[in-house]
């Protein structure tokens, strides 16, 4: 499962990748995709200063079971909640460096 989840979220980076000339989608995306391997299993992560792509990110979490959001907040989240399907991702932070080098450096 660890390496089914690298890859759906390598997959979504490329996507942002090849729909953002500016870098500045995929800059954002990997901001919050790092952020999320170094938190903890509930540590609630305030969203309320994140950009239009980080919330699409938080989005694309939530949608993989990375990210747990209150019911309520679903439509003004105000904060985001790591589970413990993100552990599986930081235990694949290698590959998901190897793949950010590939990327940046493409």
């Amino acid at each position: 499962m660890r390496k089914q989840l690298a890859s759906l979220v390598g997959e979504y980076l490329r996507m942002v990748e090849q729909e953002d000339e500016s870098g500045f989608q995929l800059n954002d995306s990997l901001v919050v995709a790092f952020t999320l391997t170094q938190t903890r299993i509930g540590q609630p992560m305030n969203v309320s200063k994140l950009t239009p792509p980080q919330k699409r990110f938080i989005s694309f979490a939530r949608e993989l079971g990375l990210v747990w959001v209150r019911k309520s907040d679903l439509n003004k989240v105000s904060a985001y909640h790591p589970t413990p399907t993100a552990l599986l991702l930081k235990q694949e932070g290698d590959e998901v460096q190897q793949l950010v080098t590939a990327l940046t450096s493409a």
